[in-house]
């Protein structure tokens, strides 16, 4: 199993592998079935399912980042690159389409911010999915920061959440972005980095799998490696096939799952070539900083 997998570099036990995969895969479902019916009009707030989804997707960074030593810069650059190349590879087409057809209204300052992945600070922003970016760029950063100090690592990453948590409840945010929800995934994050010591023993304690066993994690693995992907790509595809195309909302669902499956699979693939290029090239900089 690639070491890629968790966010810390240490790869979890095949038990772990496993429901982390399935919790991943079924809160990407929750949110493609959320936004469809956004997309539909038969929803137009947060539900109770999103806010869990999410909530899901918070958790299990939190479990996988759970650092045991001090982290290094080149890990954190990888981390930001893994966000940020897929980010942009559909922000800034989204964006330049929406110049020339004037779909949807665009403040180029405000454009400008979520590019840079501050859109949860933006009130209405172009494409309300990036505000998850500003939320787990943020965590991360906290994480990096804790890494350096083992001995007081929780209560320092609960000080700084209280922090970071403050800092987004008092600066304008994203309309549908209710306290409540905040509140729950930042405690999700937090409880998962918690319960991870003790998910790595149980895993650790229990050696004997199956080769069905480590059939099933690896291929839940890869199912749930495109979760980014997805989420960056589904929201505009359920878009166009709903109120561009014209379809019906049967058709919507399926089709739109499809292609939000297929263009996940082309998204990860330069996605992936781009983020890789680009932490080998400046690699040599970065691998001093540990």
């Amino acid at each position: 199993m690639r070491n890629s997998f968790s966010a810390a570099g240490v790869t979890p036990q095949l038990p772990a592998v496993l429901w982390i995969s399935i919790t991943r895969t079924t809160a990407c479902a929750l949110i493609f079935v959320h936004h469809y019916l956004k997309t539909i009009s038969a929803i137009s707030d947060y539900t109770i399912s999103a806010t869990i989804a999410i909530a899901m997707f918070l958790y299990i960074s939190g479990f996988l980042a759970r650092p045991h030593s001090p982290l290094s810069t080149k890990w954190l650059v990888s981390k930001i690159l893994k966000i940020y190349v897929p980010l942009l590879l559909v922000l800034v087409p989204l964006a330049a389409v929406n110049s020339l057809v004037a779909s949807k209204p665009m403040n180029w300052h405000t454009m400008a911010i979520e590019m840079l992945g501050g859109a949860l600070f933006v009130e209405r922003p172009f494409y309300e999915a990036t505000w998850f970016v500003t939320l787990i760029l943020g965590l991360y950063c906290i994480v990096f920061i804790c890494s350096k100090f083992q001995r007081i690592y929780y209560l320092l990453l609960a000080i700084l959440l209280c922090m970071y948590l403050s800092l987004t409840l008092i600066l304008p945010h994203a309309y549908f972005i209710r306290t409540i929800y905040l509140l729950v995934w930042f405690a999700s994050f937090y409880a998962g980095n918690v319960l991870s010591d003790y998910g790595r023993r149980r895993s650790t304690n229990n050696q004997s799998f199956r080769n069905e066993d480590a059939y099933a994690s690896n291929l839940a693995f890869r199912v749930s490696s495109y979760a980014l992907p997805f989420y960056f790509v589904h929201g505009p595809i359920l878009y166009v096939v709903f109120k561009i195309g014209g379809l019906d909302k049967e058709l919507t669902f399926s089709i739109g799952l499809f292609l939000s499956m297929c263009c996940s699979l082309f998204l990860q693939r330069i996605s992936t070539s781009i983020e890789n290029r680009l932490i080998h090239a400046i690699s040599p900089k970065t691998s001093e900083s540990h």
